[in-house]
């Protein structure tokens, strides 16, 4: 989970915790380079990426990998971003505000 926003980082959690309990969290990280270590170091296989984050935006973190070997659900206060994320084969674009009342 990769959000520059620790409170959207528990809710993500949250949601896919309840979704399905066989996903495993591999980590948080809150701006594009210790996103960058930690897509690195644990190779997940599904990435939820902010766009606007401290040190740059979650397209400038993709372009750092030569190959992109897990799938992105982008998560994004901007609409207007979602063109460009389906052009890095985004599985999905979630807009923000996230809200679940059966959570919060």
């Amino acid at each position: 989970m990769i959000d520059d926003e620790a409170s959207n980082r528990r809710l993500i959690i949250k949601l896919v915790s309840k979704l399905n309990s066989a996903f495993e969290i591999v980590g948080e990280a809150n701006n594009v380079s210790s996103a960058f270590e930690l897509i690195k170091n644990s190779k997940p296989e599904l990435v939820f990426l902010d766009i606007k984050m401290p040190g740059g935006t979650g397209f400038i973190l993709l372009d750092m990998f030569e190959e992109i070997h897990f799938e992105v659900v982008f998560i994004s206060g901007f609409d207007f971003y979602a063109v460009k994320a389906f052009e890095f084969n985004a599985l999905d674009y979630v807009l923000k505000p996230i809200i679940n009342k059966s959570i919060i």
